[in-house]
């Protein structure tokens, strides 16, 4: 490498590795993404390696070993402890491309109804949300916005392209998930009575492309309902 660099190898000095003093000066640093900029980017572009990556960060701040394992039980153990849902669900990974994971649409709506809030109107017509949930509420709603919109953004960019599916254009924020025989569409949308509804849905044993388009209009249906505007989720 001296050689290659053009200095004399002679004068080089090997050193072993050192803790260097409080006052030393810096380098050179390199540090990662915030961790929102990161769970955007897999939402949105649904990057699999990158969700795992992740993963393994829930693992080590939950005591966990940064494995498959570790990282399915950081998982589970977080949402529970934040009231979450977590009957039947079996995790082998944190991007859930193992066939051996279990979830139901109920965990899934669970994280995302969670993140919206039980909204309310208070005496002077402000919303609020319900104290039992407010914590958690505020540590999920950044959530909220790294979802992809139909028909603009991630992997909904091309989607959303049906009469039955337009009216949930710009409307609809979901993350998609897809396997074969199996796709997912997990989201929320606003009513045009102004309300905020979320959904998961999840077609299995069938041709994973051909539902889409059927998950789409599912979504944009809810996006036409109308109804009372008490403020409830």
């Amino acid at each position: 490498m001296a050689s290659r660099l053009g200095l004399d190898a002679a004068a080089i000095e090997a050193v072993a590795e050192q803790t260097a003093a409080p006052d030393a000066e810096v380098l050179a640093e390199v540090a990662s993404a915030p961790l929102l900029t990161r769970i955007r980017q897999f939402m949105v572009e649904s990057d699999n390696v990158l969700a795992e990556a992740v993963g393994r960060e829930i693992a080590i701040a939950a005591g966990e070993t940064p494995s498959f394992r570790g990282t399915s039980r950081a998982i589970r153990s977080t949402l529970a402890t934040n009231g979450l849902l977590t009957d039947g669900v079996t995790l082998e990974d944190a991007s859930g491309l193992s066939r051996r994971n279990q979830i139901s649409v109920a965990v899934i709506d669970s994280v995302i109804s969670t993140s919206v809030g039980t909204v309310r109107s208070d005496e002077q017509g402000r919303a609020t949300v319900a104290p039992a949930n407010a914590a958690v509420v505020v540590k999920l709603r950044p959530l909220l916005d790294t979802f992809p919109v139909a028909a603009g953004s991630g992997t909904l960019e091309t989607r959303f392209d049906s009469d039955a599916s337009t009216p949930g254009v710009g409307w609809v924020r979901a993350k998609t998930g897809t396997l074969d025989g199996v796709s997912a569409l997990a989201g929320y949308t606003v009513t045009r009575s102004e309300r905020i509804l979320t959904f998961a849905f999840i077609s299995s044993d069938s041709n994973a492309f051909a539902s889409r388009p059927a998950l789409d209009a599912l979504a944009a249906q809810l996006r036409t309902l109308d109804g009372d505007t008490d403020g409830e989720n």
